[in-house]
């Protein structure tokens, strides 16, 4: 297919390694990259500074294999499988079939990159919105009832189509376990209505500096975007680095950190703890809801446990960590 980059990675330069990193290192502080695009790195940039989780998503079927094997390469990373809708119209006879059975293959794998969005270039020129919204709409379609179908959190892209959106997941008789709209770039009115469905609470609402940010243009976050970071529930705030390169996610994240606890007035550890847990079980495929049938509180899951021989003290504090139940 020709594509070797995420279409929303289109990075404006940024800002040298921050004093945000090197706090968040001192402290040694968890955090989780809910989405980035890091199988695509040339593998010769920076190493990530602070100690994180991520989840590695898929653009294009071309890029599937490549996913998982910087999946493989550690516990820490979770991939995510599925078809970006800029690349929607050029799916293969028999894709869906293949995406399903690496799924199964794959039991701690995301659907994602998935979604909609009306600014597509596919969409541009003479007779093509008639032509490649319909396919992009199966597409997403598809992939959202897999992800119910096999209950898998899924990682949301959506820009322009939310009534779209809202109407796919009402569609479904059984809905996905999490689903994380990423680098979300509606305002908190639209929140507010996201909310108020009958998926609600599933959603979760991913920020990244990369795009909300970054992408723009601007020098600083607008305040209609520090409006819509203030209306999300506290438990369904991620962040993201949605970097394609290792030396971007790793000034990307804590500058997505950072982000939120500016527009939240939070403490950076503040900040870090909330979007760690948060992202912790929406990788897990968790609704939010930390409490068990009879009430009692659920530890959050790191997804894998300590390696034989390592020091359960050196662990990056904050979270309660209980083995893996996948």
């Amino acid at each position: 297919m020709g594509f070797t980059r995420c279409p929303c990675c289109a990075l404006s330069p940024l800002p040298p390694l921050s004093t945000v990193d090197a706090d968040l290192v001192s402290a040694g502080l968890l955090l989780v990259d809910t989405h980035n695009h890091l199988h695509q790195s040339a593998g010769g940039g920076a190493v990530r500074r602070c100690d994180s989780y991520e989840a590695v998503l898929a653009v294009a079927e071309a890029c599937w294999d490549s996913v998982l094997a910087r999946c493989a390469e550690g516990p820490r990373s979770l991939p995510g499988l599925g078809v970006h809708p800029w690349q929607a119209h050029e799916v293969a006879e028999g894709w869906e079939a293949r995406l399903r059975a690496l799924l199964q293959q794959h039991p701690r794998a995301l659907v994602g990159e998935i979604g909609l969005c009306k600014c597509a270039r596919s969409l541009r020129g003479p007779g093509a919105k008639a032509r490649v919204w319909p396919q992009q709409l199966r597409v997403f379609r598809t992939q959202l009832a897999l992800a119910a179908e096999l209950q898998r959190p899924t990682s949301v892209h959506c820009v322009k189509a939310h009534s779209s959106l809202v109407a796919a997941l009402d569609d479904l008789d059984v809905l996905p376990p999490a689903v994380g709209l990423h680098s979300f770039s509606g305002s908190a009115h639209q929140i507010g209505q996201l909310l108020s469905t009958r998926a609600g609470p599933r959603l979760y609402f991913g920020f990244s500096h990369t795009v909300n940010v970054a992408m723009g243009g601007a020098a600083e976050p607008q305040p209609a975007l520090l409006d819509a970071i203030r209306a999300v529930p506290e438990r369904k705030l991620l962040v993201e680095s949605d970097c394609a390169d290792e030396r971007s996610a790793t000034l990307a994240l804590p500058l997505a950190l950072r982000l939120v606890a500016d527009a939240r007035g939070w403490t950076l550890e503040r900040a870090a703890r909330t979007t760690t847990e948060n992202g912790l079980r929406f990788l897990r495929g968790d609704d939010g809801d930390d409490r068990d049938a009879g009430g009692a509180e659920r530890p959050v899951c790191v997804a894998c446990e300590p390696t034989a021989g390592s020091d359960e003290s050196a662990r990056p504090r904050l979270l309660v960590v209980s083995q893996c139940s996948r």
